[in-house]
Formats: structure tokens, C-alpha cells, sequence
């Protein structure tokens, strides 16, 4: 029964007499539920929260376990999300930005929760390795070499060319302003094998990598 309910209601008998019913619905004291909002974060401990709106902040990635009175109370959804009535916790896995909104919690009862979701999204931080730089094609026929070093923008980088005696041949710079792939020319190098020193410069890194060169 719901407040809609309450009225005056007469019912006749086939003889003619009139009978009238005065019903009188009292709300629902939801106290009396101790409602509490129960909820585990990436299948940890799990916090109790007694106040009407519940505010969780979760970092992209988290896994959320949520339910009322460590679930022994079904509830409905509506809100952001919605789904009927159900005695199922309501699980976030690896949580997006797309999961961020309120969602109402209602109790069979018609007693609310209102949950607040926030989902942060974490920072990526960049710290490339001189190893990641990729030079290709190896063996070249051709003389041309394009190096892989878009992880190195803003940086400069120094190429220089040994022979398998240790004699520097070339020297060659990819500047600060350089694109995603940078493509050196050794096409007038003789046939063979060449040591390739890759620096830094900035970062005062370097690395050693093989070359070959053929017709």
C-alpha cells in the first residue's frame, strides 16, 4: 500500500446495501530499516555508510562491490543506471568515466539511497627508454634508414656511424623539432657492417645498436 491508496471505498451487495471502507496508509518509517550503504573497493575491506547520499570516488581501473546492509535488503536502481528490484549487489567492473553519475537506491519500502560515483582517470606518465628507439630496415639495401622516435619528441638525438674497427664514419643529428620518424641516408657507405651510437643528448643516454648494409 502507498499514500495513493488512502480514500473512501464503498462496496454495494447484490441486495443494495452500501458498505464504505476508510482506509488510512501510514508512511513507511525507514528508520526503523537502519539502512546503511554497503561498499568494498577493489575487493577490499568494506566501508558502512549510514547517510543518505554516499559519495565514491574511484580511479579508472577499480572495481566496485556495492549493496544495502551487506545485502540483506534488495533495492532498485534508477538514476544514471537503472535495474529492478534485486537482492544482487551492484558491481562496477573496471571502472570508466562512462560509470561516473547518481544513481537512487530504493528499497521495496520506497526508502532511498542516493549514490554519487566519480571516476578519476589516472595520469600516464611517459618515461621512454633510449632501448625503445627501432631503426629499420636492417639489413638495408638501399642506404636508407628510417629511426622509430616519436616517444623522444622535444629531444635531441645524435646518430653516429662506426666501422667494425671502431673509425667513426658519420655523424648525423636528429633535431629537437623532429617528427614521430626521422630517416638518414647511407647509401654512400660501402657495403658492410656498421656500429650505430644513438645519444641523448639532453638525457646524456646512449645506446648501441647493428647495422648492415648490402647492394
Amino acid at each position: 500500500a502507498t499514500a495513493s491508496d488512502e480514500g473512501t471505498y464503498t462496496y454495494n451487495t447484490p441486495q443494495g446495501c452500501a458498505i464504505n471502507l476508510n482506509v488510512n496508509v501510514k508512511s513507511f518509517d525507514c528508520n526503523s530499516l537502519g539502512l546503511q550503504t554497503s561498499y568494498s573497493v577493489n575487493n577490499g575491506t568494506f566501508v558502512n555508510e549510514d547517510t543518505n547520499s554516499v559519495f565514491i570516488s574511484l580511479n579508472e581501473g577499480d572495481d566496485l562491490i556495492l549493496n544495502l546492509n551487506r545485502g540483506e535488503i534488495p533495492f532498485s536502481i534508477s538514476g544514471y543506471k537503472t535495474r529492478p528490484l534485486s537482492e544482487e549487489d551492484f558491481v562496477i567492473n573496471k571502472a570508466k568515466t562512462s560509470d561516473i553519475g547518481s544513481y537512487n537506491l530504493t528499497t521495496k519500502e520506497g526508502c532511498n539511497k542516493l549514490l554519487v560515483i566519480n571516476v578519476q582517470k589516472i595520469a600516464i606518465t611517459s618515461n621512454p627508454k633510449i632501448e625503445d628507439i627501432i631503426l629499420y630496415p636492417n639489413p638495408t639495401t638501399d642506404g636508407k634508414i628510417k629511426f622509430i622516435v616519436k616517444d623522444f619528441i622535444n629531444e635531441t638525438i645524435n646518430i653516429r656511424f662506426y666501422d667494425i674497427y671502431g673509425k667513426l664514419v658519420s655523424t648525423n643529428l636528429i633535431p629537437l623539432n623532429h617528427g614521430e620518424e626521422e630517416e638518414l641516408n647511407i647509401g654512400h657507405f660501402n657495403v658492410g657492417t656498421y656500429i650505430v651510437e644513438i645519444v641523448r643528448v639532453e638525457k646524456a643516454e646512449s645506446i648501441y645498436k647493428k647495422i648492415i648494409k648490402k647492394n
